[in-house]
């Protein structure tokens, strides 16, 4: 995965591999006293190339959340989930 930074309401494109051919999920993820909490994005469009497995995933980064570094979940039925890193920016 090669995630961007953003900012609340920013469409993020995703470029991978291994995405699966089933619309996942996208969460950004933080600690709360040292609890995981994951934050639930919404996924725009979720198109795999079925001969490479190469896909681009576009989700919306959600509202509430401060500048900082967070943890970037992509989780589906078949390929598990991956996690890198996405920079959420000032407004």
């Amino acid at each position: 995965m090669n995630p961007n930074g953003g900012k609340a309401g920013d469409q993020i494109t995703i470029h991978g591999k291994f995405f699966g051919m089933k619309k996942g999920k996208v969460y950004l993820g933080y600690l709360v006293n040292g609890k995981p909490i994951k934050k639930n994005c919404s996924v725009v469009s979720w198109t795999v190339d079925p001969a490479t497995e190469e896909g681009d995933i576009v989700f919306v980064v959600p509202p509430g959340l401060a500048p900082g570094v967070y943890d970037l979940i992509v989780t589906n039925n078949s390929a598990g989930s991956d996690t890198d890193t996405f920079t959420m920016s000032e407004n």
